[in-house]
């Protein structure tokens, strides 16, 4: 409960409490122990390796490339090995990584282990323990919130096994008032028959913003989503017949958008539905329907409507909202209504009905300017599916080993077009076969992979990453090939009136390719139509002249697709129509032409070890490495290194650190006090700390202080304890 007396749902499980420790270096195994255990706690930095870069390559002559094969391709991008939760808090505790990375990244795609109970070859074992994935996923969960930019969302990709869990998870984690939806992905083209039960043929990805500010970018309009909107009135601008009417609840007074309007050719008040109101303001309404007639407002006020519509007591209803009433007689009205009808490009609230005798009222809805909504749905004809995904990866590693679960590079095209910008920071710490980030690479974003097996690194994503640099990755999302129906006329091709767009065109042509030689129209079109059936079959010339075809193709424009789909005409009559509107597709388009790179690095190997029963840190014999303990040292205390500092490995403000494994004595500590500048202090880490020199530092420079290793790392439950 809490203090309100809300109660809260809370997922819980075996062992929450409790932390998780990998146990197989590569692979998801894992150990429970104490959230202070120090081989939990233990931040690990990153070891960079070597950078992979390419050039841009050049545009050529002849070829069609999109606006995105001109952004400048991305130079500071990531690519690390290691175990999934170290890496993330190495980017959230790491001073250098912590800046560059928290709260900074503007999309954050995941698609961890299914927990399906298979196993996939080399690739990886989807095979979990419920409460050892949930706990792994709920840790992973605070390190990427923390990377999440404010205006950021996250996608987590899943089927039915985990996702309900996961879905608690990101309530815990986001808020419920931070859920966006669950994107439905089609992943299978076809059916199986080799199962026992209901096939499975859509993902689940889960949506989640960091908080109100995140608003996702829209899809780009295609001609497919105007054909709805028509011009009947002569408005220069399409439009379809919309509700005039949205949501209008108040709690505390009725909403100003509820009142009555009097139609003016049935004379009947039209009101919003229930709990709804009209959708412009009533200066608006009063404007529009005072071009169809004259209007005036009405102080009478229906009280009982009102309160009833409103779902609120009368007591609540407004007197300073007022009807909008017909100020002429309904005879008269009817009259300019029907002139007004006659005018054209009618107001913007619509009469429905010819001449507005439906009795109902409407709203025009003009082409969005600002592009598609996105939707839930996402079928597999508009981002591909699993088999297309593997088609890719066979494509990049025709001699290779086959990556068992890829996903499609639209699918990934589309994520990353609706949740970032060109330049924004996309993470994926389930790196797979490298999918998001060769997309996130081809479309302008900088991007950071981690990955947990070495062989799906050196076999899959580095050698896919570095063909994107170079441009030799010509596949997914590199070219947009076109759709069989996206057309162009072919030179000198005039299209004849009636005929508005190539696309109409190839709809007729296509329709007429597909006829059959033995059929005859149907009946009752007409006489050109009626003619050309007649036509003399033995004839090698065409049976229509040019207007006689030009006719037929206007008529042939104006019919359902369905009924020119199923007319058959003779091979000279499609002859003589397809002549008049010729047209052929347009060249594919080249969205990536190389460029970019990435820095590879690695998780560093752990400095400490922990035994349970004895109670007892241990240094490992990487600690050996000063480097790699200094830099140990440094993250774990929060330091930021400082390679360019003569004396001291780190800085944090104004302290400076010093790490060594060698005996700290006074003398060792007056020695490196010398080196600090005015206003400076100095923490100094080492493995052995003589009698004095702790003292001896506090003296010289007030602030400062000596860190045994590791017994002042660490707070750890010892045996007995």
């Amino acid at each position: 409960m809490t203090s309100s007396g809300e109660q809260r749902l809370e997922l819980t499980w075996f062992n929450k409490d409790k932390a998780l420790i990998p146990t197989e270096t590569g692979r998801y195994g894992y150990t429970w122990v104490d959230p202070r255990d120090p081989r939990y706690c233990e931040t690990r930095t990153l070891v960079m390796d070597e950078y992979v870069e390419g050039e841009q390559a050049p545009k050529e002559g002849g070829v069609v490339y999109s606006e995105r094969a001109d952004l400048e391709p991305t130079t500071d991008n990531l690519l690390v090995l290691g175990e999934s939760g170290d890496v993330l808090e190495a980017l959230t505790r790491v001073p250098e990584l912590r800046q560059k990375y928290a709260g900074k990244i503007k999309c954050i795609y995941i698609d961890p282990p299914f927990n399906t109970g298979e196993v996939f070859g080399e690739s990886y074992e989807d095979n979990l323990d419920h409460s050892i994935w949930l706990t792994m996923m709920r840790d992973r969960l605070d390190h990427l919130h923390k990377l999440l930019a404010s205006d950021g969302s996250i996608w987590v990709h899943l089927d039915s096994k985990e996702n309900h869990r996961m879905r608690l998870l990101l309530d815990a984690k986001f808020g419920p008032g931070n859920f966006v939806s669950e994107v439905l992905w089609q992943k299978a083209d076809s059916g199986r028959n080799d199962s026992d039960r209901i096939n499975a043929a859509h993902d689940t990805i889960l949506v989640y913003r960091k908080s109100s500010i995140w608003e996702p970018n829209r899809f780009p309009r295609e001609e497919a989503d105007n054909e709805r909107f028509q011009s009947p009135d002569g408005d220069p601008d399409p439009w379809w017949d919309d509700n005039p009417t949205g949501p209008a609840k108040s709690k505390k007074r009725q909403h100003p958008g509820i009142y009555g309007i009097q139609h003016p050719v049935t004379g009947e008040m039209k009101y919003p539905s229930p709990g709804r109101g009209w959708v412009f303001d009533q200066s608006t309404m009063l404007a529009a329907m005072s071009e169809y007639a004259d209007y005036r407002l009405d102080d009478v006020v229906d009280v009982r409507d009102r309160a009833d519509r409103s779902g609120l007591p009368e007591s609540k209803i407004r007197g300073d909202v007022r009807d909008i009433v017909l100020a002429e007689p309904l005879e008269s009205a009817q009259g300019k209504v029907a002139a007004r009808y006659a005018k054209g490009n009618w107001p913007i609230i619509v009469l429905r009905g010819k001449c507005g005798q439906g009795g109902g009222l409407g709203r025009k809805s003009y082409i969005p300017t600002t592009g598609r909504a996105v939707t839930s749905w996402w079928p597999n004809s508009e981002v591909d599916h699993n088999r297309a995904a593997k088609a890719e990866i066979r494509a990049l590693f025709p001699k290779g080993a086959r990556f068992e679960t890829p996903k499609p590079e639209r699918l990934l095209e589309r994520i990353i077009h609706v949740a970032t910008e060109p330049g924004d920071l996309v993470l994926d710490c389930f790196a797979g076969s490298g999918t998001t980030a060769a997309v996130a690479h081809k479309m302008g974003r900088r991007w950071v992979a981690c990955e947990l097996q070495e062989s799906n690194v050196i076999r899959y994503i580095k050698p896919r990453l570095s063909a994107v640099a170079s441009g030799q990755d010509r596949g997914g999302v590199s070219v947009r090939e076109r759709e069989t129906t996206e057309r162009r006329l072919k030179p000198e091709v005039v299209l004849p009136e009636g005929i508005t767009s190539p696309g109409d065109a190839w709809s007729i042509e296509s329709a007429l390719n597909r006829a059959s030689r033995n059929m005859t129209a149907p009946i009752d079109l007409t006489d050109v139509i009626s003619k050309a059936v007649r036509a003399d079959q033995r004839s090698d010339e065409p049976t229509l002249d040019d207007s006689e075809a030009a006719e037929l193709c206007r008529l042939l424009a104006k019919l359902p697709a369905e009924t020119v789909r199923e007319m058959d005409f003779l091979p000279l009559v499609k002859k003589a129509v397809v002549d008049q509107i010729k047209t052929e597709r347009l060249p594919d388009e080249v969205n990536w032409r190389g460029g970019g790179g990435f820095q590879v690095a690695h998780l560093a190997p752990a400095c400490f070890d922990y035994d349970p029963d004895l109670g007892i840190v241990t240094m490992t014999e990487a600690a050996q490495d000063p480097a790699l303990l200094a830099a140990s040292i440094a993250a774990h205390l929060r330091f930021r290194l400082t390679p360019e500092d003569r004396h001291f490995h780190g800085a944090r403000g104004a302290m400076r650190l010093y790490a060594t494994r060698d005996p700290l004595t006074p003398e060792y500590v007056t020695s490196l006090v010398s080196h600090l500048e005015d206003g400076e202090c100095l923490t100094v880490a080492s493995t052995v700390v003589l009698d004095g020199a702790a003292e001896a530092l506090r003296k010289a420079r007030r602030g400062s202080r000596v860190v045994h290793i590791p017994s002042d790392l660490f707070t750890v439950q010892t045996k007995g304890k």
